[in-house]
């Protein structure tokens, strides 16, 4: 069996296809350097890339101003809340839907900082069936 070795010219090879080995290995050593942020549960359950946000271990210090400005409840007893970081000035709010009994479900909110305005918008809201 042939072994192939990283950036040495193999007899077997195409020079494209030598090439072609490097790209997972550069991929690897450069991609996670350009991230804002490390994929976590809360990214994966709430959609969110972590290229772009980043999880706050506790809400924004004006999320009840930002809640209440947009008319959003609080929480139901089996939705779990989570903020995200944005480096634009944007806040994004994410409520988990955990009952058994009601499926799953989130619920997105993004706050945005405009001119010191704070606005918010809902995002996309995603209902999993059984």
């Amino acid at each position: 069996m042939p072994c192939i070795a990283l950036g040495v010219d193999s007899p077997g090879l195409p020079l494209n296809a030598k090439r072609m080995l490097w790209l997972p290995l550069a991929a690897s050593l450069l991609l996670p350097s350009c991230t804002t942020g490390r994929l976590t549960r809360l990214h994966q359950d709430c959609g969110v890339a972590p290229f772009t946000w980043s999880s706050l271990k506790e809400p924004p210090g004006n999320a009840d101003a930002l809640i209440s400005a947009e008319n959003i409840g609080p929480p139901r007893k089996y939705e779990s809340q989570h903020w995200f970081a944005a480096s634009d000035d944007r806040f994004l709010l994410c409520r988990v839907d955990s009952s058994v009994e009601r499926g799953c479900g989130i619920s997105v909110w993004i706050f945005k900082n405009a001119g010191g305005q704070w606005s918010g918008e809902p995002g996309p809201i995603t209902i999993c069936a059984d």
